[in-house]
């Protein structure tokens, strides 16, 4: 606890400057001289309350050369206990997609303090917010432009997170599902399968993560010169339904691309009703984290790996910057995926 006002003005002026980057990293701040003159305080004092800051990883001294300030990513703010409160959709948290934003927001500098305020997407969908937060943090699909008309009226900052969100002023952290999806499937084709599967697409929403990596499925195949066979697809409805594994065998598939997890835990399950085995001999692969969703026991199949915990900290970061300074920017990223592939589960059909 600082007691001067003086003192204490200096501190909260520089903990502002430097976490709305007024003052950026590797910057030099005024020396303790000037500093003590300016805010009217002893020499000392200054030093102490640099040293505050140094303390938290905010400043940095350099011997013969002065004070500096550091990367925010490895300081450690003094936010007051659950004073950033953000509104989030109230999906299934013990899902491991879920669990993982949970667990990167609490994680970061900016989220360790942070209350978050689960909210039923229809009251989302409906633009009713609790009066009460401070920010609004969207992880599922798409809403519809009206819905972030009535976010933003709010005036509350709002970001997307793993959406590719082009409605102004919605910030957005992502990976390119299109173009991940058509990377991956074409390890496949150049290995030599032709009729890979397409499993789980929902056909009836076109901004859905799994429709533009169903499109990337097919840009894949046209980037070979080949039509992509569409009878090998299978949609939300058909996986809902079940007993779809024997006509995907009927029509002669050679390899599966399984569009989440949700897909593939059906899938698997068909698969052992219908075959009477598991799919370890079979060529898959499956566009989400799939190490996330057996930790102590990997599977042993090739995986897209979606960076959810770095687009989190980038989320919730711009979120408490843009709560500091509302003229900042709307956060615009978008991060590679990484390909897990594992050769030797490729059989060679060439």
């Amino acid at each position: 606890m600082i007691k001067a006002p003086n003192a204490q003005k200096l501190y909260d002026d520089l903990f502002r400057q430097i976490t709305r980057m007024e003052l950026h990293p590797g910057m030099a701040i005024p020396s303790e001289n000037d500093l003590a003159l300016q805010y009217q305080i002893s020499r000392p004092t200054v030093r102490k309350i640099l040293g505050r800051l140094c303390d938290k990883g905010m400043l940095e001294k350099r011997m013969g050369k002065g004070t500096f300030v550091c990367n925010l990513e490895k300081a450690s703010l003094d936010v007051p206990d659950r004073s950033f409160k953000i509104a989030m959709e109230s999906y299934n948290i013990e899902n491991p997609y879920y669990r993982s934003i949970f667990n990167a927001i609490t994680s970061s500098p900016f989220g360790k303090n942070t209350y978050i305020k689960l909210t039923d997407p229809a009251d989302i969908t409906a633009g009713r917010i609790p009066e009460e937060v401070d920010a609004v943090f969207l992880s599922g699909s798409l809403y519809p432009e009206v819905v972030y008309w009535r976010l933003l009226k709010r005036g509350l900052p709002l970001v997307h997170l793993n959406r590719k969100c082009l409605y102004d002023g919605v910030g957005y952290a992502t990976i390119d599902h299109h173009n991940e999806a058509r990377r991956a499937v074409s390890v496949f084709l150049q290995g030599g399968y032709r009729r890979i599967a397409c499993i789980g697409v929902d056909l009836e929403c076109t901004t859905a993560s799994t429709y533009n990596r169903f499109l990337g499925w097919k840009d894949a195949y046209r980037s070979f010169d080949l039509t992509a066979p569409e009878e090998l697809v299978i949609s939300h409805t058909e996986i809902r339904a079940g007993n779809f594994v024997s006509r995907l065998q009927q029509a002669g598939a050679d390899a599966y691309f399984i569009l989440n997890w949700w897909a593939y835990s059906i899938f698997q399950l068909d698969y052992l009703q219908t075959v009477g085995k598991s799919l370890e001999d079979q060529v898959l692969l499956i566009f989400d984290d799939i190490d996330t969703f057996h930790p102590e026991k990997p599977l042993r199949h090739n995986f897209v790996r979606m960076p959810i915990a770095q687009m989190t900290l980038s989320c919730i970061e711009y979120l408490w910057k843009k709560s500091q300074n509302p003229a900042l920017k709307p956060l615009q990223q978008i991060l590679p995926g990484e390909m897990v592939i594992r050769h030797e589960l490729i059989k060679p059909k060439l």
